[in-house]
């Protein structure tokens, strides 16, 4: 059986969850070993700067097997050539919950009455829609993208996507229409919300300005972002926000992530009041590090009975690669 290697120093409820799935693993965190032929990873620049292992220590490495779904904090440039997998969809009905729950805050008013309420402006019979009456269009369709649409359509919203391959997967069936990236500004211009999941690469970093924000100008619309913050260009969407407030963002990602006393933005979206604004938190329920963990550990032992590694990313995609998030 090769050898597995852990590059962070678990909890003892992830030690549980390693030993039972892949039996005898080496911890990298305490000394290297190198028998490893598969290293199991969550932030691997940080662990490495904690760790008495680097790369150069593991000479039979064959996979690298990340626990998250996003990969543009990997570091690739320190990468040593072996495939990099990602671990996607563990987390994504949590993350869909999310998005409906913005959904409906968007949808319902319960951000913009609030806020109207408490200045004294009770607007009585203002009109609110159903999730029934909404278009949604999902960009990205991995595993977040396919249970966000599976979660929304399930509710009565019409839900289209896309992706670079066009292909939703398993969840083809809950999408009245699928395309490509080339389909984006049409997407745009005829969804009431769009979610962004798709992941952060050197195709992807500010895909999403005003020439498509444009296709929502002037009417009520509302862009989640649960994927990455630097997929949309910052200072453009806090123009498209603050020209009309018949337009909301709900962000969970973004595009700097603070230390004590900073903010996660440069334009002052704190003095917007069409903004739902959330420290990257929607995945983090109970336990949904040990979902991630997993899932990846299925992923490693498909690997290792197979010699087939799943979701594995083209270095191609990125560039040098940062350690955020």
């Amino acid at each position: 059986m090769a050898k597995v290697g852990v590059m962070w120093q678990p909890d003892d409820a992830e030690r549980v969850v390693l030993q039972d799935a892949l039996g005898d693993v080496a911890w990298l965190h305490a000394e290297p070993d190198p028998e490893v032929e598969v290293a199991l990873t969550f932030f691997p620049r940080r662990e490495m700067q904690r760790s008495a292992t680097a790369w150069r220590d593991l000479p039979n490495l064959r996979l690298i097997q990340s626990c998250t779904a996003g990969l543009n904090h990997m570091g690739w440039r320190d990468l040593p050539g072996v495939p990099v997998a990602a671990a996607p969809g563990a987390t994504g009905p949590i993350i869909a919950e999310y998005v409906l729950g913005c959904v409906l805050a968007w949808s319902r008013g319960l951000i913009w009455h609030t806020g109207r309420i408490a200045k004294g402006d009770f607007r009585l019979g203002d009109p609110v829609k159903a999730l029934s009456e909404l278009r949604i269009g999902v960009v990205g369709m991995g595993g977040i993208g396919q249970a966000t649409a599976r979660l929304l359509a399930g509710l009565g919203c019409t839900v289209e996507g896309v992706s670079r391959s066009g292909h939703a997967g398993d969840a083809a069936d809950v999408f009245v229409a699928t395309g490509t990236m080339a389909d984006l500004p049409a997407m745009f211009a005829r969804c009431d919300v769009v979610v962004l999941c798709l992941p952060l690469t050197e195709e992807t970093e500010g895909l999403v300005g005003l020439d498509l924000l444009s296709g929502m100008m002037g009417r009520h619309a509302l862009l989640v972002n649960v994927a990455r913050g630097p997929i949309v260009k910052e200072d453009e969407l806090f123009a498209w926000l603050d020209s009309s407030r018949k337009h909301m963002a709900a962000l969970d990602v973004w595009w700097h992530y603070p230390g004590p006393g900073e903010k996660p933005f440069s334009y002052p979206f704190d003095t917007l009041p069409n903004v739902i604004m959330t420290p990257h938190n929607s995945p983090n329920v109970s336990g949904f590090r040990l979902r991630m963990l997993a899932q990846a550990c299925d992923q490693v032992k498909h690997f290792l009975a197979t010699g087939k590694a799943q979701h594995v990313h083209d270095p191609a995609w990125y560039g040098a690669g940062g350690d955020g998030r």
